[in-house]
């Protein structure tokens, strides 16, 4: 549930700013929950993370990665037959 911030509205806008944990579908507060003073909501810039990116993840998938890490990748070939593309191990593994 998406957490939006709220103030309290005054002349000088220096009310109070709180949060309010709400379901994305359910209108805006019009009212603070606790003391009945009128509330505007703040928007502010989205919290998106990027701590897992397309890009962050092809470069961990990397071959040279893989195998500096210590890990085999294969990828399938046309017959069915497995070629080892980074690691240690069999050049190719039959499908059985």
């Amino acid at each position: 549930m998406p957490v939006y911030r709220y103030r309290v509205v005054t002349e000088d806008d220096s009310g109070e700013i709180f949060e309010v944990e709400q379901p994305m579908g359910s209108p805006a507060l019009q009212i603070h929950p606790s003391t009945g003073e009128p509330v505007t909501r703040l928007f502010d810039a989205p919290n998106l993370s990027t701590q897992h990116t397309e890009g962050k993840a092809r470069r961990a998938l990397d071959p040279g990665n893989l195998e500096k890490h210590g890990f085999s990748r294969y990828e399938r070939g046309d017959s069915g037959t497995y070629h080892k593309t980074a690691g240690e191990g069999p050049n190719c593994v039959e499908k059985e």
